[in-house]
């Protein structure tokens, strides 16, 4: 089971289509959840952000980022389980072998699963969030503050994020 963003507008009638609340520009996904079955997704497009393609875990459902935008899509099914209208998403990284995708914004971090919103941090950065690695357990990142750039870990078991020492840029 697959599914991936497509760099360019494909040709009509190619796989069957869906829309998602496409307005002007849309973002382009193949879903294969196997060859046969094939089709396309026509996402509206949010105004920042990434554009990216996560699964749930083994499920068959996948998180779509459509520049900030997102929806989580069933394969299979083809419908939409759920919109996050939580937070535009501006980075987001799969736990691996969990139903959890780590997302962020520019101020705060949050937990989706396959059917809704596990936890949402306050505002803890000023400036953006890097998520830079996710385990099963943990994710680890840095925040962007006003006094300045300092590294995070945030524990999946009781949801403690830890913020770090300063990072020396140079």
């Amino acid at each position: 089971m697959r599914a991936s963003f497509l760099d360019e507008v494909p040709i009509s009638g190619v796989y069957p289509e869906r829309s998602f609340e496409p307005t002007g520009e849309c973002g382009w996904v193949l879903f294969e959840p196997s060859p046969a079955r094939a089709w396309l997704g026509a996402f509206g497009l949010g105004d920042f952000g990434c554009r990216t393609v996560l699964r749930f875990g083994a499920t068959e459902n996948f998180l779509v980022v459509a520049d900030g935008r997102s929806y989580v899509v069933n394969a299979s099914s083809g419908e939409l389980v759920y919109k996050p209208t939580e937070r535009e998403i501006a980075a987001a990284l799969a736990a691996p072998d969990r139903d959890l995708i780590i997302g962020c914004d520019q101020t705060a971090v949050f937990a989706l699963a396959s059917r809704s919103l596990v936890w949402i941090s306050p505002e803890v950065a000023l400036d953006g969030i890097d998520l830079l690695e996710v385990s099963s357990k943990e994710v680890l990142g840095c925040l962007h503050t006003d006094e300045g750039m300092y590294r995070f870990t945030l524990r999946f078991d009781d949801w403690q994020l830890l913020q770090g020492e300063p990072l020396e840029l140079w």
